[in-house]
């Protein structure tokens, strides 16, 4: 990165006083992690029907966002996921996620769809982790379109200000990615042809490695090459979002 990364995030989750062997043995560790919350609330949403269970889970969010409870049919393990992502941690600063989305923002429509074209989707493709289950799911083929559009939504909505909130637009989407996320990890994980020494499809450590790198470090430094400066304080609230 051009200068020394934020830290106070950093010491929040608790990354920030490892050493590199570390943090490397923590990501050699969850990429055999997948997320057991959406991963139980989809086997749950299967249970309750397909499209019965996606509506429960659109009605749920509807409802969350004006207040209200949850459908009385919804099922425990996609509660559990909900009040999991609904519960802020101490560490979590949202008026500083808030500023860091205006900061986001700040360098322009233009600036960031370059950044994140031509410097986030390079930085993904040369990953095996994060490329392999859009290879074996054609998305990295025949749904480029498709899946260019779906992020560029999911982008959008998570880097409105304030939409990072519990029930606000990003957080429902955000909310929706990690389902199906958990979709495609079980289908690539019943296929014969995934190894076990890949870990699982769609682990944690890659979409930290997506998160963190794709949509902050890339970005960041994309953005620098092409004069575009930020601030410290700019840049913590970027890593806080």
């Amino acid at each position: 990165m051009h200068g020394p990364p934020p830290r106070a995030t950093h010491r929040a989750i608790g990354v920030g006083n490892l050493d590199d062997d570390a943090l490397h043995a923590r990501l050699a560790a969850e990429r055999h992690v997948g997320d057991p919350l959406a991963d139980a609330a989809v086997v749950a949403l299967r249970a309750a029907g397909g499209r019965r269970g996606w509506r429960l889970l659109d009605d749920a969010l509807i409802a969350g966002a004006a207040g209200d409870p949850p459908p009385a049919a919804l099922p425990e393990a996609v509660r559990d996921l909900l009040e999991a992502a609904a519960t802020i941690p101490p560490w979590l600063d949202l008026p500083l996620v808030r500023a860091g989305a205006s900061a986001h923002w700040r360098v322009g429509f233009l600036a960031q769809t370059m950044a994140l074209t031509y410097g986030s989707l390079a930085f993904g493709y040369q990953y095996a982790d994060l490329a392999r289950p859009l290879v074996m799911t054609g998305r990295l083929e025949r749904m480029v379109p498709r899946r260019i559009s779906e992020t560029a939504r999911w982008a959008l909505a998570a880097t409105t200000p304030g939409a990072m909130a519990p029930w606000r637009d990003g957080w429902a989407a955000t909310v929706r990615v990690r389902i199906v996320h958990a979709l495609v990890r079980a289908h690539l994980a019943r296929r014969a042809d995934w190894q076990a020494e890949w870990g699982v499809p769609i682990s944690s450590a890659a979409s930290l490695a997506t998160g963190i790198g794709g949509f902050l470090v890339v970005p960041h430094d994309a953005m620098a090459d092409l004069g575009v400066r930020a601030t410290d304080a700019e840049r913590e609230a970027r890593t806080a979002l």
